[in-house]
């Protein structure tokens, strides 16, 4: 039982710390997986959001640019319009030959009253229409005298104007038309660019989104499998144990059993002994010889009886006992068969020796000093049975060996319990210690992880939402900026237009109200002639004078002139607060720039340092485990090793004494067994029947005398004595 015990208890508890050590892996890769699950989950909402976010940045830029697009396409395609009608005036003029910029020649007596063809008249008109965005009132009202009214000048003059305004129109409208192509070029290729980098950033997105997603299924996978895993693990280890637990009470209760066992067997046998060495005694025999319960009566019966009695005598000695037909008997044996010879020296020599004190007795004796000792009780069970002296003396000598290397083993059991209990001890303080730091460690490493405040996961995701709102605001700043352009962009072309208009209008109107002064002033000199009577007094209606609004033309002027002033300020303004608003935001998205590359080198520097930690942490947390599970062994070692090293340590005084008592009554009961005249007769009747049939001549002559000595050799005296003269008998 002791074997199965040992080897099934000591497989269960290598059983029980493997799955100790397999259910903490399995609990760290658990954990491990699943916080890259949240992670992974985290991220991959985070793509899905900012693919969203990229989705509607794409769809507003595509709507801004097809209406930007738009209106530069309807812009050009009206300047198109309008430089075309222009050229076309140009090109009927000259066909006409009232082109004379493009002569030497001043002046051609020609006027266009009479000759002016239908196609130039609707050219003119329709190029005035398009152009009236243009045009001055001056130059509008130039172009319907020439297209409508009689001339009064001649038609160089007014048609040298008409070919200047449009030829100067029609530069203006160019410088329009290829500004405007510039332009959609220009948004053309920026607005191409800017979905590319979007197109990259939703493509690079989608990839990592599909990675992540298949990552998270690998892990939901390795989840489902790592709990089963874990829960086998752990539902095995209960077995284990509880099946441990069970076996250690069975196994108490069968020591304790065996241990009983072998005081009832130790008692017993002492119990057959002492009855046996009873009812072996002679007096037995005379006694149950000599009564009707021992004999029958009947001579066939008690001679059966007489054999049963002896051979149950015989049977009982156990391997003590001596078939009857063994050379070496007792001294009890041998006297109640030998036959009678005369008395020689021996027997003499025999009779000379005096009876000692009784070595069973002595034993007896001693038992009680070394403390009911076990061995001397069987030496006293074998004197008591009749045990050959020989045989008595061999086990005698074999306790002896037996008592020195009990004491060698008392001696090393000792030291070794001595040391293990030292050793394991100093292990278990060790480990205790390691316990200890491996705790503060983990706690410090939770700490730096998990803190609600300051802890790894929470700086990370702080920077992540950083990150995000960095990201958020480029695009805000981005979109205001590009709308803001675009408003700018009006407000210069509605500005530069409106200059245009009213610097026109001044110059119209300015022009008209000198020419106008100028003829008030001619009509004032004539007034003073005639007061002088240089002049004839013409008739009282002849005064008719048109002034017109000159009293409030210069009124106008001076407000209009006031106007293109204010307006060129407020384009100054406009073009100052766009270069402001440019480089406030080239700053903005400076800093915001630099904010996400310290973000994100910051992110990735919490990331690094808590993985290195999670790392950390979970071997922190298994090397805690082994550590616990070490010390948990070496305590159960020391409860293992108690009851035999207790035993050892508080009996091995007693033991050594009693051992001392055992040696020195074991030699003192040789030394009287070799002593005793019974002993003593044994062994020289042993010595005479070594003699064989020379015993007889031997205990005549003397065994030293040339008779004896030719007898064992086997030859004859004269021989003998030829090769042994110094013999005596010779």
């Amino acid at each position: 039982y002791k074997c199965y015990c040992d080897t099934t208890e000591g497989s269960k508890i290598l059983e029980v710390k493997k799955l100790t050590e397999e259910i903490a892996t399995l609990e760290g890769k658990l954990e491990e997986t699943k916080a890259s699950t949240g992670l992974l989950s985290q991220q991959t909402a985070q793509l899905k959001a900012d693919l969203a976010t990229n989705k509607e940045v794409v769809k507003e830029a595509e709507d801004m640019h097809e209406k930007e697009m738009e209106e530069l396409e309807s812009k050009e395609k009206e300047l198109e319009q309008v430089i075309s009608q222009l050229k076309k005036a140009l090109e009927v003029i000259a066909e006409v030959g009232a082109d004379q910029t493009a002569q030497s020649s001043a002046d051609h007596e020609q006027y266009l009253k009479g000759n002016t063809k239908p196609e130039l008249v609707q050219i003119l008109k329709e190029a005035q229409l398009l152009a009236s965005a243009k045009m001055t009132n001056k130059q509008k009202d130039a172009f319907t005298a020439f297209v409508q009214a009689p001339f009064t000048g001649t038609y160089s003059a007014q048609s040298g104007e008409i070919v200047g305004i449009l030829k100067n129109m029609r530069d203006t409208f160019q410088a329009d038309l290829e500004a405007t192509q510039s332009q959609m070029k220009t948004s053309k290729k920026a607005h191409k660019e800017y979905m590319n980098t979007l197109e990259a950033e939703a493509k690079a997105m989608k990839a990592a989104s599909s990675t992540k997603q298949g990552t998270l299924g690998t892990n939901d996978n390795s989840v489902a499998t790592l709990q089963e895993q874990l829960e086998e693990a752990k539902k095995t280890k209960a077995e284990a144990e509880a099946f441990s637990s069970s076996l250690i009470e069975k196994c108490n209760a069968k020591e304790e059993q065996y241990k009983k066992r072998v005081e009832l067997r130790v008692a017993e046998e002492a119990s057959i002994a002492e009855a046996v060495r009873i009812l072996d005694s002679d007096e037995a025999f005379a006694t149950f010889g000599g009564t009707r319960s021992g004999t029958t009566g009947n001579p066939k019966q008690d001679a059966k009886l007489i054999a049963i009695k002896t051979t149950t005598k015989t049977k009982s000695k156990g391997f003590l006992a001596m078939p009857p037909t063994s050379p070496t008997q007792s001294f009890f044996q041998e006297s109640s068969v030998r036959r009678h010879l005369p008395l020689s020296f021996v027997q003499l020599a025999r009779q000379a020796v005096s009876a000692p004190a009784s070595p069973r007795a002595f034993l007896q004796q001693q038992m009680g000093e070394a403390g009911g000792s076990k061995l001397l009780s069987r030496i006293s069970t074998l004197l008591s049975a009749g045990t050959p002296f020989d045989t008595v003396l061999e086990e005698i000598k074999k306790m002896l060996d037996l008592i020195e290397t009990e004491e060698k083993a008392d001696a090393d059991q000792k030291a070794w319990c001595e040391k293990e209990r030292s050793d394991t001890g100093a292990t278990i303080e060790k480990k205790q210690t390691d316990i200890d730091t491996l705790e503060s460690d983990i706690a410090k490493l939770t700490a730096d992880v998990e803190d609600p405040t300051i802890g790894l996961m929470v700086q990370i995701k702080g920077s992540e939402d950083d990150l995000r709102g960095c990201i958020k605001d480029q695009k805000e700043e981005t979109k205001t900026r590009r709308e803001e352009n675009v408003e700018y962009q009006k407000e210069i072309a509605n500005l530069v237009q409106a200059e245009d208009l009213v610097g026109k209008a001044v110059r119209v109107l300015k022009k008209y109200y000198d020419k106008l002064a100028e003829e008030q002033a001619s009509s004032l000199l004539q007034a003073e002639a005639r007061a002088m009577g240089r002049v004839a007094e013409p008739p009282a209606t002849w005064e008719d004078e048109y002034t017109g609004q000159s009293s409030d033309g210069n009124s106008v002027v001076s407000q209009l002139e006031f106007l293109l002033k204010n307006t060129k300020t407020e384009e100054t303004l406009a073009h100052e607060t766009e270069m402001k608003a440019q480089h406030s935001f080239e700053d903005e998205m400076d800093k915001l720039k630099d904010l996400e590359a310290k973000t994100q080198d910051s992110l990735s520097k919490l990331r690094v340092s808590l993985a290195e930690k999670q790392k950390t942490l979970r071997e922190k947390n298994k090397d805690l485990e082994a550590t616990k599970d070490e010390k948990k062994a070496a305590e159960a070692y020391l409860v293992d090793i108690k009851p035999g090293c207790d035993f050892i340590m508080g009996n091995i005084a007693m033991r050594t004494y009693n051992r001392e008592k055992e040696t020195d009554a074991l030699t003192k009961a040789a030394s009287m067994i070799k002593d005793t005249p019974a002993y003593k007769s044994a062994m020289l009747d042993k010595h005479i029947q070594g003699l064989g049939d020379c015993a007889d001549v031997c205990q005549e002559e003397g065994e030293e005398k040339a008779g004896c000595k030719a007898c064992l050799a086997g030859v004859s005296v004269p021989g003998y004595c030829a090769s042994h003269p110094s013999t005596k008998g010779c």
